[in-house]
């Protein structure tokens, strides 16, 4: 992905985010919100991984320590 397609990404994370945490009725904005840049960076550029096959065994693994962003890197952004 180009800086473009990056910049669209977290924009779509960021909505996603949203939703997510509008529907839950609770969750933390700012936490989840904080991540978004990372995560649209890996998620478009870094990581190996495929949404249609999240069983792929050559697919990378994020751990994230971090709990108030939790709602937002349960949802992977593909989805």
């Amino acid at each position: 992905m180009n800086v473009t397609e990056i910049t669209q990404l977290a924009r779509d994370i960021r909505v996603a985010t949203l939703k997510s945490l509008n529907h839950l009725g609770f969750g933390h904005y700012g936490g989840s919100m904080s991540v978004v840049e990372t995560l649209a960076v890996l998620y478009g550029a870094v990581m190996k991984i495929d949404p249609a096959d999240p069983d792929w065994p050559e697919r990378d693994y994020f751990v994230l320590s971090k709990g108030h962003a939790g709602p937002r890197v349960v949802q992977y952004p593909g989805d």
